[in-house]
């Protein structure tokens, strides 16, 4: 089994810093998610372009960003892989999606449904798992 990715501190206070740059100019029928795996695979992919999913997987540790995509004027390249080069710009995009690549084991179906079925409640941060964890504990 390989090294499992985990973003450095750096890194996540730059893609901390990035989560205020999440902007919401698209329609929700323009706020697609997908997710995707191979039967082999130890990790799975997701694109989103849900606000407030942009935002967990930003701050997410084992997240590993493949790309961001911003929201800029036409003819400007829409992709980029360093989310550092988004903080440096000069132009100050906002950040309108994200596709990134997780482990395998973070993915959960559950037997029964959330009480609501809304989008941020599909993706949960390690630090919002150990604040559960801390409230349970003896």
């Amino acid at each position: 089994m390989s090294e499992r990715y985990k973003a450095s501190d750096d890194e996540l206070r730059t893609r901390r810093q990035l989560t205020n740059r999440v902007g919401n100019e698209l329609s929700r029928n323009e706020q697609e998610t997908g997710i995707q795996f191979f039967g082999d695979a130890d990790r799975f992919q997701i694109t989103t372009y849900r606000p407030t999913m942009v935002r967990s997987l930003l701050r997410h540790a084992y997240a590993e960003i493949e790309r961001l995509y911003l929201g800029v004027p036409e003819g400007q390249n829409k992709r980029v892989e360093n989310p550092s080069e988004v903080l440096t710009s000069e132009a100050r995009p906002e950040v309108e999606g994200v596709r990134a690549t997780l482990p395998l084991g973070t993915l959960t179906v559950k037997g029964k449904p959330r009480t609501k079925d809304q989008h941020s409640g599909i993706i949960t941060t390690p630090e919002e798992i150990e604040g559960l964890s801390e409230a349970f504990a003896d």
